[in-house]
């Protein structure tokens, strides 16, 4: 007479070298993407840090070498296309009572000055920027700098706004 309860066959050899394969290839292609997707995150962080150092750097040499010339401050707070076309970079320079004296057009609007970080000292060199957050899909990179300007410590405000069609930033 045959039992009811069903004997459970073990898997052939075929089957269990197929499963590991299956399964250790996944898990390959799963540690491989991940880290490409790090070394995508960093490298992005990493290039919106240097546009704004480098906006700071420019920042502080029209000030070093043309104080008194608000034309050129103007143009370096004009909008431009040093974030790319899928950032924009804005340019606010407060004066020591905190108020505007240059600004991109548009910026008071999307980034007050409330929302960036203290300052770094005049003879500091940038580093990373402040990472900021308007919504929940587009990040913001921000940056304040110390500078002089006519002997006189100023604040400039930088900042990285990432375009709401822009596609290429990762969000981590």
């Amino acid at each position: 007479m045959r039992s009811a309860a069903r004997v459970r066959r073990p898997w052939s050899l075929a089957a269990r070298l197929t499963a590991w394969y299956a399964g250790s290839a996944f898990a390959l292609i799963l540690v491989a993407t991940s880290f490409l997707y790090w070394a995508l995150a960093a490298s992005l962080d990493q290039e919106d840090d240097a546009t704004l150092a480098r906006k700071v750097q420019i920042l502080r040499a029209v000030l070093r070498d043309r104080p008194g010339d608000l034309a050129a401050l103007r143009q370096e707070a004009a909008p431009g296309g040093e974030g790319g076309p899928h950032a924009d970079v804005y340019l606010r320079l407060l004066d020591d009572d905190g108020r505007a004296a240059v600004e991109t057009p548009g910026m008071a609007e999307i980034l007050p000055p409330t929302v960036f970080p203290p300052p770094i000292g005049v003879a500091a060199e940038p580093g990373a920027g402040h990472a900021h957050r308007r919504d929940r899909h587009r990040p913001d990179v921000l940056s304040s700098s110390g500078c002089r300007r006519r002997g006189r410590r100023v604040v400039g405000q930088e900042a990285e706004v990432l375009l709401a069609d822009a596609g290429r930033r990762v969000v981590v």
